[in-house]
């Protein structure tokens, strides 16, 4: 129940898609983004390896 300009109001979930969870603080974009089909697992690879070697950060190897 909720209380708008004196008036209250009954919030129920009627049907509704309950909001997706937000992706757990450590999960990395390329592994958000391989679990969602845009790149391969392969690409993973190659991301992780290439930031390791560039001590940079994926979203800058990605280019984000």
């Amino acid at each position: 129940m909720a209380t708008v300009q004196g008036e209250d109001i009954k919030l129920e979930n009627q049907g509704q898609q309950s909001l997706p969870k937000p992706p757990d603080s450590s999960t990395s974009i390329e592994d958000i983004l391989a679990k969602k089909g845009v790149i391969s697992s392969e690409q993973v690879a190659f991301v992780k390896a290439e930031a390791k070697r560039r001590q940079e950060s994926t979203e800058k190897v990605i280019g984000l």
